[in-house]
């Protein structure tokens, strides 16, 4: 039998590879950066690969079912009480449709209130796939270009920036490869400031860009290297061409073009307790984190908003997922051109497993490509895959850190439970 890792010991690696404990806590580690580590120990311990059988590591009592049979909620609750997690919640599109939602479990340990399908759920670096989307708004409007460069958008900030980055054009930035710092504290900079800071948004992200910006790179431009830092300086650049703040842009651009009415920014406010709180520790000694206390807890200052601070109901982010599934061939324009959705989903030359906010695969069960995201601010884990050529969207999310558990767990689930679902055609597609 297959040696499996635990969550402490993925933990503990992933605590070594932070590159600096002392100065706060560890910062959000998104698709490729945490995947990078996970695959390492995967490796070491030999262990299968998910895309190679979604179905290996699902435990064996557990009755999936079929999409769409009315069972998730229970398959939910199956995985739930397995990995002993506060709470879980899924979302499937295929084609343009909902074919089945749910969400099980508590809004916070020590408490009775239960969470529903219309709660909220923060996405962290899911919400890296939304920023690019932005950028491809500014793009076809001709505010923006890919290739514009800091320098070219940001020229104040040239003086005080390193000489590596005056080049970098936006769709580096994007794409993990203009060499920006992979870490988000700087030796010169108080983050506790970012929690306490009063001022304008567009004037606290712009000046923690600077600071980004003065730190020297992880490595050479065009190798992928995983950057929050390169988001937060993304979304200063938008700032700069539309005069308003990556926020308030979002909320226009893609929440209420797409009538994700649920969505904003930070942890969800359930000071009501009407609403999921985060969760600290491992399965089954979870601390609940109060939202009074869930920034300075959590990574995701509000400066840091572009490279991960959306919420949203897995209803509504399944409208952001029908959106990318609708265009991800190229068949039409959207929100933005086809030409746009085919960048956003386009890995460069070299770098072939990111694109723009997506990791990217292939599986022969999803006959082609696949396109993911993972994200989590130590509190709230989330995960997203697509499936273009077959039109199949998955969501679920967690209000705990449980990577490489129980959304693995449901992961499989949803992939078996569409296999096998009403909808798909005898070759099991």
């Amino acid at each position: 039998m297959a040696k499996r890792f635990t969550l402490p010991f993925v933990f503990a690696a992933l605590l070594c590879a932070s590159a600096d404990l002392a100065s706060g806590l560890p910062e959000d580690i998104g698709v490729a950066g945490l995947q990078s580590v996970l695959e390492a120990i995967r490796t070491s311990l030999q262990l299968p690969a998910l895309a190679a059988d979604p179905a290996s590591r699902l435990p064996q009592d557990i009755d999936v079912g079929v999409a769409g049979d009315g069972g998730l909620q229970s398959v939910l609750e199956a995985i739930r009480t397995g990995r002993q997690l506060p709470a879980l919640a899924a979302v499937s599109v295929h084609n343009g449709q909902v074919v089945e939602m749910a969400a099980t479990g508590v809004r916070a340990i020590g408490y009775e209130e239960q969470v529903q399908t219309d709660d909220l759920w923060l996405l962290n670096s899911v919400s890296k796939a939304i920023t690019a989307t932005l950028a491809a708004v500014l793009v076809d409007r001709g505010l923006l270009s890919w290739e514009a460069t800091i320098g070219e958008i940001l020229p104040d900030l040239v003086p005080s920036m390193r000489d590596e980055y005056v080049d970098v054009p936006l769709r580096e930035l994007l794409y993990h490869t203009g060499g920006l710092p992979t870490k988000l504290f700087t030796e010169h900079f108080s983050w506790a400031s970012l929690f306490t800071d009063s001022t304008p948004i567009i004037e606290q992200r712009r000046d923690y860009a600077a600071e980004l910006l003065a730190e020297p790179p992880v490595g050479p431009r065009g190798e992928h290297n995983y950057s929050n830092a390169g988001y937060v300086v993304a979304g200063v650049m938008m700032e700069e061409v539309t005069r308003v703040s990556w926020e308030e842009f979002v909320r226009v651009e893609i929440f209420e073009a797409l009538g994700m009415a649920s969505c904003g920014f930070g942890a969800p406010d359930g000071s009501g307790r009407d609403q999921p709180w985060g969760h600290w520790g491992v399965p089954g000694h979870w601390t609940a984190i109060p939202p009074a206390l869930a920034d300075v807890v959590s990574n995701i200052p509000p400066a840091i908003g572009p490279a991960g601070s959306v919420h949203c109901s897995v209803a509504d982010y399944a409208k952001f997922m029908v959106e990318h599934l609708a265009n991800a061939t190229g068949a039409k324009d959207g929100i933005v051109s086809a030409d746009s959705f085919d960048e956003l989903h386009s890995p460069p030359p070299g770098s072939p497993d990111y694109s723009m906010g997506w990791g990217v695969s292939s599986s022969t069960w999803a006959k082609g490509r696949v396109l993911e995201h993972d994200g989590t601010d130590w509190l709230w884990v989330t995960y997203v895959l697509l499936a273009p050529e077959i039109g199949l969207g998955l969501f679920v999310a967690t209000n705990s850190y449980d990577f490489g558990g129980g959304l693995d767990h449901l992961i499989e689930a949803l992939i078996r439970r569409h296999r096998a679902g009403l909808f798909l055609n005898a070759d099991g597609a």
